[in-house]
């Protein structure tokens, strides 16, 4: 178990222990394990990256007014046809270049 699963291992046991009078402390709770263990495995197993991208983009949207794809990931699918609702401008200072390429990323511009 990584993490704090086993310290959540060790809580969740020590109040099984008192609750059932346990006297055997070398024995394991399998359930007890195998509860903090999925919540283990389940941390270690992040969305998949198209999933993460999409939601980052969408709260960057929502966020700046400009386009998160074209200004991190170089190309915005809805350029072509005219379809973007957001600015193709830079998202940290509000210029003609993408935000990949700017030299001023450390002061973000919020108009």
């Amino acid at each position: 178990m990584g993490g704090g699963q086993w310290l959540q291992y060790n809580i969740n046991f020590r109040e099984w222990a008192a609750a059932t009078g346990l006297r055997k402390w070398r024995e394991m709770n399998f359930s007890i394990y195998g509860r903090c263990l999925s919540h283990c495995l389940a941390n270690l197993n992040p969305p998949p990256p198209n999933a993460r991208n999409k939601n980052r983009a969408w709260q960057a949207k929502k966020r700046s007014g400009v386009c998160y794809p074209w200004n991190f990931d170089g190309r915005c699918d809805r350029e072509d046809s005219g379809t973007c609702k957001f600015a193709h401008s830079c998202y940290y200072c509000k210029g003609s270049r993408r935000a990949r390429d700017c030299q001023d990323k450390r002061r973000r511009v919020v108009k």
